[in-house]
């Protein structure tokens, strides 16, 4: 059961009718499958051997062959995944989910719960998962990834739905001015059967604050980290940092083991079984210290597409759920003395947009980082006449309520007479490379719960920050966050620096985001937390 084979298949069903006899000779099959007389016989035998078809040569000259399409295409599909499934085999399925999409996906769905891949081992399989370039916390901010390193490591702390902190790989901590204790758990087993050392700890926390990486940042104000004993840790900072605690609950600060593997030796409820560029194979880490896994096994299968198969996100069908999640679109305005652009028309600008993105979307625009809305009582709105190019840098995004957002983006800002020209933000973790290059920039971030801390971690290390201020620009305003923590009124500081932003016209927050979550009938247990992240461990099959 070959690609080839499906490939050809599907060149018959464009110009014949399944169930019905035709008369037909080997010159018109020859042109439909554009090959050779030769090849056209071998695939018409091969697909015969399968019972695909019946096709009946013609006996002698001037004579027509019969042939008659005996299954649907749905049926073809459900034969070949079924017995790919069965020998544990993705390639295949991958590559006909990213060409023939919803039927492959329906196919794939009545192939699982028959075939021994599900029903015998209490496995998942998610197809479609983006394709993985790191595991390693430290790396990066890309969701996708995130989210398998959430199951494969554990942090020191970890937060509750409502955002306060719980016990993780510690489970007692204290904060007295500038340092921060933490008593670890003993006894934790990795995922290569040794237990997890204080010495694992210290250099996963001193890599956060030396290796570059998106949230180095919010470690440098770690001064020492030490040991006080082999389950006693002291982090002591520059000053006092009410929010520090918090950033340990981060994914980026999940704890590593010190291995020649990097990226692979964790602590979490699943441990990496294989890893390669088709597939993820997680595996139950059946000596977790938590609440174990209750899935055995989840093969994620690498796309070109946000499209998952039993957990489908941002995919719209019936049984689509939509989850508001705390993450916000927003644009940030560079202000580039070199170029021909005017601040005057970046200011102008600004404010047709302030007002025209409640138009677009009224229920989920939002004015600042509190995600909340003031929706202004606005009769006509004249277009303001703007004349120059205006550069925007962006992801490429995959969700289809991001890219319709984006759409609704260039059309506004075109209808004022701007030239507008978009480049690809390829490297999200280094957004200061587009300074010199763009006049914009747009992108939809999570907002860490609590809210204070939230503001905080935003103000710190946001992609349109980094973006927008200068060097000296950025060093100016780590000062003043510095400043602002180090009282008793963090969060009423933190907002005024927000507050001022949004004045000085850098950034402008659009619209709140949402996760749209797809799930076949028989996994269970699916929660979307408030940063878009659904926890493998908590699945189950019904």
């Amino acid at each position: 059961m070959t690609e080839n084979n499906l490939r050809r298949f599907y060149q018959l069903l464009q110009h014949f009718n399944i169930k019905q006899a035709y008369s037909v000779n080997l010159e018109q099959l020859e042109t439909i499958l554009s090959t050779s007389r030769r090849n056209t016989t071998i695939i018409l035998k091969n697909l015969h051997q399968l019972s695909w078809i019946q096709w009946q040569p013609s006996k002698g000259r001037g004579r027509s062959s019969q042939l008659t399409l005996c299954v649907s295409w749905y049926d073809v599909l459900f034969q070949v995944i079924h017995y790919e499934l069965n020998l544990d085999r993705f390639t295949l399925i991958t590559k006909l989910i990213n060409t023939y999409d919803a039927t492959v996906i329906e196919a794939l769905t009545e192939a699982k719960q028959q075939a021994q891949f599900q029903v015998c081992s209490n496995q998942l399989l998610i197809a479609q998962y983006p394709y993985l370039q790191t595991l390693d916390p430290v790396k990066t901010i890309r969701s996708a990834e995130l989210q398998v390193i959430k199951s494969i490591y554990d942090t020191l702390l970890t937060q509750d739905k409502t955002g306060q902190l719980q016990p993780g790989i510690a489970h007692t901590w204290e904060s007295k001015e500038n340092v921060l204790t933490l008593w670890l758990r003993k006894n934790i087993v990795t995922h290569h059967g040794r237990i997890l050392t204080m010495d694992d700890v210290i250099w996963s926390l001193n890599r956060l604050r030396h290796e570059d990486g998106p949230i180095r940042h919010l470690c440098e104000s770690i001064v020492d980290i030490k040991a006080d004993g082999p389950y006693c840790l002291t982090i002591t900072l520059k000053s006092a940092n009410v929010f520090f605690p918090y950033v340990l609950a981060s994914t980026n600060t999940s704890i590593m083991c010190q291995s020649k593997e990097l990226q692979k030796i964790g602590t979490g409820p699943f441990k990496i079984k294989k890893w390669d560029k088709e597939q993820l194979i997680l595996e139950q880490h059946r000596e977790y210290f938590g609440v174990n896994a209750l899935i055995e096994k989840i093969t994620l299968l690498h796309g070109e597409r946000e499209i998952h198969h039993s957990l489908s996100f941002n995919q719209a069908s019936a049984q689509s759920e939509t989850t508001e999640i705390n993450s916000f679109s927003y644009l940030t305005f560079n202000y580039r003395k070199d170029r021909r652009l005017s601040p005057q028309t970046l200011s102008q600008l600004y404010q047709y947009l302030a007002v025209k993105k409640y138009q677009f979307d009224a229920e989920r625009a939002v004015d600042s980082l509190t995600l909340q809305s003031s929706t202004p009582a606005v009769g006509h709105l004249s277009c303001p006449q703007l004349v120059g190019e205006i550069v925007i840098a962006e992801p490429h995004w995959t969700i289809p309520h991001l890219q319709t957002m984006s759409g609704w983006l260039h059309r506004t800002i075109s209808e004022t007479g701007l030239t507008l020209k978009v480049v690809e933000l390829v490297d999200i973790s280094h957004p200061e490379t587009m300074h010199d290059k763009a006049d914009l920039m747009l992108i939809e971030e999570v907002i860490e719960q609590p809210q204070e801390y939230g503001l905080y971690e935003w103000l710190s290390i946001s992609t349109g920050l980094k973006f927008t201020f200068s060097p000296a620009e950025m060093k100016q305003h780590k000062q003043y966050l510095n400043a602002a923590i180090g009282t008793d009124k963090a969060f009423l500081n933190l907002k005024r620096i927000e507050e001022q932003l949004l004045a000085n016209g850098r950034y402008l927050p659009l619209f709140i985001g949402k996760e749209v979550l797809t799930s076949t009938q028989e996994v269970q247990g699916i929660q979307i937390n408030h940063s878009g992240y659904a926890d493998f461990h908590q699945l189950w099959i019904k």
